[in-house]
Order: C-alpha cells, then structure tokens, then sequence
C-alpha cells in the first residue's frame, strides 16, 4: 500500500491513513455509543441523526454526548451544530462554553501553547 506522505519520522513513530467512517460503520457507532451512556434512541432519532453525520468519529461521540448532557430535544433543536461539528471543530468547542467565562478563558490560555503535557496540564487543574 503506497501513501500518499509517509512523514519522515524516527522509527518509534509509526503511521498510518485511517479513512472516515462509512455510512453503517456511523450508525453502528451512534446506536453503540449511545447504548453505553444509557440513552434509549428511538429507530426514528438514531435515522435522523445519522443522516448529519459525515464520517468523523469524534462527530459522532460529540452528538451523543450532547444529547446526554443536554437532552434530546434542545440537540434536535441544534442539530445544525452537530453537522457543523467535522467542518469547524474548534469553534464548536469554544461556543460550547460560551456561557462559561471561567472555562472558556481556562481554554483561551491552553490555546497559548503549541504542546501541552497531561502532566502540566493537571498540575493546573488540580
């Protein structure tokens, strides 16, 4: 299998393309995920938010999670962030805390660094 940029990187570094999710691969992740956060979809909501996803695994655990934290009904009501999600994650993110001025300038000062280890990282947390 040739890629198309194999990085030039020391050899305890491997790599590898990972293509997008195919279309049962997202509904089986949706319906799956949801499962174990003790969500109980119906056949009609797993239909319509598989129908916004694009591919993207972390899509699909973003709008589980949603509906989780904020409840079927006000995700519906935003699908549209859902889809927006893969196309502009960042943004996603942070209009996620909007309503929190704390957390989103605890997130405005991380994006200061270029690398951030878990070890700093909870050191600042804790």
């Amino acid at each position: 299998m040739w890629l198309r940029y194999q990085p030039d990187l020391p050899p305890q570094y491997y790599f590898e393309e990972i293509p997008e999710l195919n279309v049962q691969e997202r509904k089986g992740l949706l319906k799956r995920y949801a499962t174990y956060k003790g969500l109980d979809l119906s056949s009609e909501d797993l239909r319509f938010f598989s129908d916004l996803l694009s591919g993207y695994p972390e899509q699909v655990l973003f709008a589980v999670d949603s509906i989780s934290d904020l409840g079927l009904y006000a995700v519906r009501k935003d699908s549209h962030l859902i889809r927006e999600y893969a196309d502009d994650k960042a943004k996603v993110i942070v209009e996620s805390f909007s309503n929190d001025q704390k957390k989103l300038e605890f997130h405005y000062f991380l994006s200061k660094f270029e690398f951030i280890s878990y070890e700093f990282l909870f050191s600042l947390v804790n």
